[in-house]
């Protein structure tokens, strides 16, 4: 599985013939099999576009969005709050979840959805909705193998991060190739991308 990072929250995730785009934005070249956005109604470039929580599945794919807010969760949430879908994606023998535009932590159960996260894509900087401390919060949930930064990665954004979750913070791969057997065991890397055209 092969991962590319276009900038603001949108990544590609390559599986032999079959390409993924989280958040996907309207300038990419490739041919998109599966595009999924956590904001209703911009999910495009597409064969599938899929920006709606629910259980399905394409191309050998299974694609699960999970029904989450903006903002914190309250007993007026589904009032108040605008929507945001997390996408966890099963693929490769392997389980990517993009955070898309959360806010808040999640529930008990929306954990025990989640499961075991191999990789997953958090946001930072000033567009994020998660505070630091509940970046944090929602990082232990999930206690992934790869994290995987996107929005405004900007030094002082990463190097906060790093100092945020302990982690270090090395120079931006272009690209990552990632297999079940090439994850971390009993650790989480920190991954940081680049943006490509």
């Amino acid at each position: 599985m092969q991962i590319t990072f276009h900038g603001k929250n949108c990544f590609l995730v390559k599986n032999g013939d079959v390409i993924i785009a989280f958040d996907s934005l309207a300038n990419l070249k490739d041919k998109i099999n599966i595009a999924t956005s956590s904001l209703e109604g911009e999910a495009k470039n597409g064969e599938k576009n899929f920006d709606w929580p629910g259980e399905y599945e394409s191309n050998g794919v299974t694609i699960t969005g999970i029904s989450t807010f903006q903002g914190p969760r309250s007993l007026d949430a589904e009032i108040s709050q605008e929507k945001n879908t997390v996408f966890l994606l099963g693929i490769d023998k392997m389980k990517v979840c993009h955070l898309g535009h959360l806010g808040h932590k999640f529930s008990p159960e929306q954990v025990e959805t989640l499961g075991d996260i191999d990789v997953l894509f958090i946001p930072i900087g000033s567009e994020s909705k998660l505070t630091p401390e509940r970046l944090k919060e929602v990082v232990n949930q999930i206690d992934p193998r790869v994290i995987i930064p996107m929005g405004e990665l900007t030094a002082e954004n990463l190097i906060a991060l790093g100092k945020l979750l302990s982690y270090e913070v090395k120079p931006a791969e272009e690209k990552i190739e990632i297999t079940k057997n090439s994850l971390p065991i009993d650790k989480t890397d920190l991954i940081i991308l680049k943006i490509v055209n």
